[in-house]
């Protein structure tokens, strides 16, 4: 009888710990599961927010294309150049092929950049600033823009403010054609209202949107253009080309959360004046 019942508590006991296994290992599945669910809807928006900050770069491309003398003229007068000089370097095969009179507008000393003339009219700067003390460089840009070139002005100029760069802080003054170039290149509603997503059909639970059936939105996505930077090229031979980084933003509104999900994503486009 004692045998019996040993037998018996034996048994209680292995119940006891194969249910409290069983439990962790339930317990754990459902956490797991539950984290996985949420690294996938995350996973998710992120990508959505990656294909807006596309949309973005691929709205800047379009309108490059269409009106690429705006951006390099904002490009040289961010760099303090006018955009209307010839800025043309030879090498020195090209410069000796040039029949005589061509050859006056050049420097005869290499670089053989192209000289302010009748046909090339100045000023090559619009920025009374220090020019470089690199010989061979000092005609092509400045070390520094006059003060007067950065320095901010009346914030009524701007209805919404002195302009500021995607680090919140105040634009020069002669990065205002870039921003200015920028501005449009977007979805938002208040700018571009024909791209943007209309908020009052943004679906409030995505997870039972029925696509088949509904005009609802799975989420409220929108794409800007934060930064146009002016990139420098070495050893450049065309200086009437310049190369500039747009910087494409996209955000997603994650319904129901109130979660903002951003993407950025950075491209190098080279304009020159049509």
């Amino acid at each position: 009888m004692i045998f019996k019942r040993n037998k018996r508590g034996v048994a209680i006991v292995l119940v006891l710990v194969l249910s409290s296994i069983l439990l962790f290992t339930a317990s754990s599945l459902f956490r797991t599961s539950k984290e996985y669910n949420a690294y996938v809807k995350s996973d998710f928006s992120e990508l959505q927010a990656y294909y807006m900050a596309v949309a973005a770069i691929q709205h800047a491309q379009l309108k490059v294309k269409f009106f690429p003398t705006e951006l390099y003229d904002a490009s040289e007068i961010s760099l303090g150049k006018n955009p209307m000089f010839d800025f043309t370097i030879l090498s020195s095969q090209e410069y000796n092929a040039l029949s005589p009179i061509v050859k006056s507008e050049y420097s005869s000393l290499a670089p053989h950049f192209r000289k302010a003339c009748a046909k090339n009219m100045g000023p090559r700067f619009i920025s009374a600033g220090t020019l470089l003390s690199d010989e061979n460089n000092k005609w092509f840009q400045l070390q520094t823009l006059d003060a007067a070139d950065t320095n901010l002005v009346m914030d009524s100029w701007f209805a919404d403010g002195w302009p500021k760069d995607k680090n919140l802080k105040p634009l020069k003054n002669s990065d205002l054609y870039l921003w200015k170039y920028a501005k449009d290149v977007c979805n938002l509603n208040n700018i571009q209202p024909a791209l943007a997503c209309d908020t009052d059909k943004v679906t409030p639970n995505p997870d039972a949107l029925d696509i088949s059936t509904s005009d609802k939105l799975p989420y409220e996505g929108t794409y800007q253009i934060a930064e146009i930077k002016v990139l420098s090229k070495t050893d450049q031979k065309r200086l009437n080309e310049e190369v500039v980084a747009f910087t494409g933003v996209g955000s997603i509104k994650v319904p129901g959360k109130g979660e903002i999900v951003t993407y950025e994503i950075t491209k190098k486009i080279k304009v020159r004046r049509k």
